[in-house]
């Protein structure tokens, strides 16, 4: 037996001595592993989702956020249909009282030229 071991008996083999305890830093780090923060809805959304968000923000249409945004019509629905899943809101209403109240971070719109 080695010294500084203590023995393991009924499988044979030895266990290294613990020296001293863990730090209270490495327990905090191990913890923190083990439980992580709980995400926010927010952060699941994509930078393009959140530009959307914006754009919805602003007050703009469907119609109106695909052309700014370069996509059909279609698209913008079944993006904000993707959108209110994440944040866990039935609409648009919503979906842009839920970003004000919870700070979610998003790009700025550009100003569109007059048509």
């Amino acid at each position: 037996m080695r010294r500084g071991s203590i023995p393991y008996y009924g499988l044979g083999t030895e266990i290294a001595a613990v020296k001293r305890p863990p730090s209270a830093k490495t327990v905090a780090k191990i913890v923190a592993e083990l439980n992580p923060p709980p995400k926010r809805p927010e952060d699941k959304l994509t930078p393009h989702q959140r530009f959307m968000l914006a754009l919805l923000i602003e007050g703009l249409t469907n119609d109106e956020i695909a052309v700014r945004s370069h996509v059909e019509s279609q698209t913008v629905k079944n993006t904000f249909r993707t959108i209110f899943a994440k944040l866990g809101v039935p609409n648009r209403v919503s979906a842009a009282v839920y970003c004000l109240r919870h700070n979610v971070e998003l790009p700025p719109v550009p100003i569109a030229a007059k048509e």
